[in-house]
């Protein structure tokens, strides 16, 4: 019974999918979690996928909706603040999920590489949890800030010992963990050194062996290099 409801669970999250509905197959896929059962590979990627569609889109919201809603007469600006915080509930509850998924699947874990895959993802969804609240303007979570931030910088470090500088997961994570010291932490400093750095060791290693390096890495670097730019602007 338990796996015939997991197969149609799964065949709607796959149909929401193809649909363009990313909300249901998130829910779909959180309901087989939900269900105690070990999630296949299969699960597990999709169960990402959805959920960081999902938050991408509600950060989104925030961003566009957040700035009109100043300046605007009393009674509008209260319609404008309850839709803020609607999405903003939404996008904390999507991230608590997934964070929970999270946390379960690396206590399950027992290779090194899926561990740190498991981490890199952790680091990315707790930078959008606090950046969200940031957009929408609430106070800061000082522990929360503070353990988002140590574990970028641990789950960093493993990556700086077993993988390369052109590797497409480092390049991301310190994309995510700028993104959050500028917008979560308020540091553009602690940012621009950690960009700067990361620009010129993929330059050396480019320089060693321009093959190694592929489309999406090129597109990260040069993610990280316009990113160092704005920063340098803005100071």
């Amino acid at each position: 019974m338990l796996s015939k409801l997991r197969g149609e669970l799964l065949k709607r999250a796959l149909l929401a999918e193809r649909a363009g509905r990313d909300e249901d197959m998130a829910a779909s896929l959180h309901m087989i979690w939900k269900s105690g059962v070990d999630l296949s590979s299969e699960e597990k990627e999709a169960t990402l996928r959805a959920f960081h569609t999902v938050v991408k889109h509600r950060l989104k919201s925030l961003r566009k909706v957040k700035p009109i809603s100043k300046n605007r007469p009393d009674p509008e600006k209260e319609i404008f603040q309850g839709f803020v915080g609607g999405v903003l509930a939404e996008l904390e509850e999507s991230c608590r999920d997934v964070l929970e998924i999270l946390d379960s699947l690396l206590l399950q874990e027992k290779s090194r590489k899926a561990q740190l895959d498991l981490l890199s993802e952790k680091c990315f969804f707790s930078k959008v949890l606090l950046e969200g609240r940031a957009v929408a303007g609430k106070d800061k979570e000082s522990e929360a800030t503070t353990q988002c931030h140590d574990l970028f910088s641990s789950t960093l470090s493993f990556f700086k010992n077993s993988h390369s500088a052109l590797s497409e997961q480092r390049l991301s994570l310190i994309l995510n963990f700028s993104s959050f010291l500028v917008i979560v932490v308020g540091d553009s400093s602690a940012a621009r050194e950690l960009l700067e750095a990361s620009y010129l060791e993929s330059l050396n290693a480019l320089k060693k062996d321009f093959s190694m390096a592929t489309s999406q890495c090129h597109s990260l670097i040069w993610d990280i290099r316009k990113n160092l730019i704005d920063l340098n602007q803005r100071s």
